[in-house]
Order: structure tokens, then C-alpha cells, then sequence
């Protein structure tokens, strides 16, 4: 609930009073939810290079786990942190490149395990990656498979979204009418969940 509220420093302390308890324990599987949940969370918090310090262990207690959908969950998670240190300008070029990789593996996976939805929150980390490098025609064909996908789960927010992020990238593209048109889908998806929700 704390998380959800956006209550960080109370889920930080509570994890904090945990840390001991999952350590003495010593099981694989405690301690890497323990340490997914402190990924997440530093990442939530801005705390970048914290993060990637906690995915390290995350990374290595997945692999240790031999469980591949820890393994592509914890891929999806260093991806996003990879984004956002890019967004610092430093190693910009780096990070990207190691966040497109970690969004490829865990695409691989996911599609193996047939997990469409996180197939497909993979798909659309790698578009991101590939529009700030500047692949256009890449990140829009890649938003424009992830939107397809989402309309088959019925996943209205991330299809809004999507539309967004496609519409976006056309108007880049100097294709106006083609970003009016995605950018309006967008909006009027986001009222359906709007009228659903009774905002």
C-alpha cells in the first residue's frame, strides 16, 4: 500500500527492518524478491546507481534461482534503470546499449515462456531505447507491434500510451496527420478507461 500511494521512505524502512531477517534465512527465492523489490523501489526513488548495485545481486541470485522468468523479470527491470541513467547524458550512448540488450534477452524469454504481457513491456522498453538513439522507423514499427498486442489483451492504459509514444514519433517524422490520428486514438482510449473508472 505504501508503494502504491507513493510512500517510498516507509517501504525503504520496512525493507531496511527485513534486510537481516531475508539475509539470515538464506534462501534463494526470499532473497531475490527482497532484492526485486529494492531494485525496484531505489529505481522508483531516483536512486540509480543504488539500483543497479541491488540488480547486480538480483541479476546473479535470478541466474543462481535457474528460473528463467526471475531471470527476464530482473532484465526488465536493469533495462528501465539503464534508460534512466542514459537520461543523465553521461555514458548516454553505453547505458543504451546495455538497456537494449536486457530488454532483448528478456523478450526472448518471455516469448519462450509465452508470457505476452511482459513479452511485450520488453518490446516496448526496446522501442524506447531505439527512439532515444534516434531509430525512428525502429522504435515506430516496434510501438506500432506493441499496440497490436495490447489491443489482444485488452490492455487500455498501455494502449493509450502506446498510441501516444507512436503518435510522437511521426511527428518527429514530419508526418502530421498520421501523429494527429494516433495522438487522438491515445486520448480517446484514455477517456474509455476514464468513463470506466467513472472519473
Amino acid at each position: 500500500l505504501d508503494f502504491i500511494s507513493g510512500a517510498y521512505d516507509k517501504c525503504q524502512s520496512s525493507l531496511e527492518l527485513a534486510r537481516g531477517i531475508v539475509e539470515s534465512l538464506n534462501e534463494v527465492e526470499i532473497q531475490l524478491r527482497f532484492r526485486t523489490n529494492q531494485t525496484v523501489l531505489l529505481m522508483m526513488q531516483g536512486k540509480l546507481k543504488k539500483a543497479l548495485s541491488e540488480s547486480n545481486h538480483e541479476l546473479e541470485l535470478a541466474r543462481k534461482s535457474g528460473s528463467d522468468f526471475e531471470l527476464a523479470r530482473c532484465l526488465n527491470n536493469r533495462g528501465s534503470i539503464f534508460i534512466r541513467l542514459a537520461s543523465k547524458l553521461e555514458n548516454a550512448e553505453t547505458f543504451l546499449n546495455q538497456s537494449r540488450e536486457c530488454f532483448q534477452e528478456a523478450y526472448t524469454i518471455f516469448q519462450k515462456l509465452g508470457r505476452l504481457d511482459l513479452e511485450l513491456i520488453s518490446k516496448v522498453g526496446f522501442a524506447t531505447v531505439e527512439y532515444l538513439k534516434g531509430n525512428l522507423e525502429s522504435a515506430g514499427a516496434t510501438f506500432s507491434d506493441a499496440i497490436v498486442g495490447f489491443r489482444l489483451l485488452q490492455n487500455r492504459q498501455a494502449l493509450s500510451r502506446n498510441y501516444y509514444n507512436l503518435g510522437d514519433i511521426c511527428r518527429f517524422q514530419g508526418h502530421f496527420d498520421q501523429a494527429q490520428d494516433n495522438l487522438n486514438r491515445s486520448v480517446e482510449v484514455r477517456q474509455q478507461i476514464g468513463d470506466q473508472l467513472g472519473l
